[in-house]
């Protein structure tokens, strides 16, 4: 019973944290996941993009919503804004 209880106190697989610290950690990151996650997902796109420079690339567009938009405009002026 001892392993059981171990194995469901953990976050994920060799993670030391309990609920409550992973609770804390959801909740300092809720109004930053948004922004690092369309960051994140168009720098993915641009990385598969570079890769296919071909006269036929069989990628599609990427389409930006004005709430992406301004999801973005967090970065500007940063080193880490995204420009393309």
């Amino acid at each position: 019973m001892l392993t059981l209880d171990r194995q469901h106190n953990q976050y994920t697989k060799g993670s030391k944290e309990d609920q409550y610290s992973r609770a804390a950690h959801n909740v300092r990151n809720k109004e930053s996941n948004p922004r690092n996650n369309i960051r994140r997902r168009i720098l993915r796109y641009l990385q598969k993009m570079e890769g296919q420079q071909g006269l036929f690339s069989d990628s599609q567009p990427m389409h930006l919503t004005e709430k992406h938009h301004a999801l973005l405009n967090y970065w500007k002026g940063t080193p880490y804004e995204i420009n393309f």
